[in-house]
């Protein structure tokens, strides 16, 4: 809950060397996945010209939720670069920077645009699949840019995504990359499923 400058730790940067057009992200939660990417997109719409960004989200308090950290980033920004936003602020969950004609907004659905950048926040909680691809096909195959991060739900519709060959950089974030789900125990004696994990891990 303290105000810091962003700096891209380690997950952040991999993403930002490796990525494509089109990147798919299985993580563990709070690694900064969404954040590097709501970042990214608010600086692309903010001095960019002629972008139409969507974050697809799969409920309405995390559409919330991810929309306070882009107003907040943009509130933030140093006064002498921060573009001027429509009506004095933009929309509940959109910011429009009418000097350069671009947008970013936060949606349960993108239909009625032609959307140059899709992030989807969370598919594999979204039970609605096919909010998924109605937005995914409002991206143009030839320029746009799609990424998806999620956490994993079982076998569902995101699970056959991954699985399938669907032509999207593919990124594994698994919890025990962040220094952060680590604690310090004493020495404790593993059980055979336990010693069977690590085995397979």
């Amino acid at each position: 809950k303290n105000k810091v400058k962003f700096k891209r730790i380690l997950i952040q940067q991999n993403l930002q060397a490796n990525e494509s057009r089109f990147n798919v992200v299985l993580k563990a939660r709070q690694l900064g996945v969404s954040t590097y990417y709501l970042l990214k997109y608010l600086d692309l719409a903010a001095f960019s010209d002629n972008k139409t960004i969507a974050i697809l989200s799969h409920d309405r308090e995390s559409l919330r939720k991810l929309f306070k950290i882009i107003r907040y980033a943009y509130k933030m920004m140093d006064p002498m670069v921060q573009p001027v936003v429509d009506r004095g602020g933009g929309s509940q969950y959109r910011l429009y920077f009418p000097e350069n004609n671009s947008e970013i907004y936060c949606t349960l659905e993108a239909v009625s645009d032609a959307v140059s950048h899709l992030h989807i926040s969370e598919m594999a909680l979204m039970d609605n699949a096919e909010r998924v691809w109605t937005s995914i096909d409002s991206v143009p195959v030839n320029t746009g840019r799609i990424s998806i991060e999620t956490t994993a739900r079982g076998f569902n519709h995101f699970y056959d995504f991954w699985i399938n060959q669907s032509g999207y950089t593919k990124f594994f974030f698994p919890w025990f990359i962040d220094s952060e789900y680590k604690i310090e125990t004493e020495k404790l004696a593993y059980t055979k499923d336990e010693k069977l994990l690590i085995k397979k891990a």
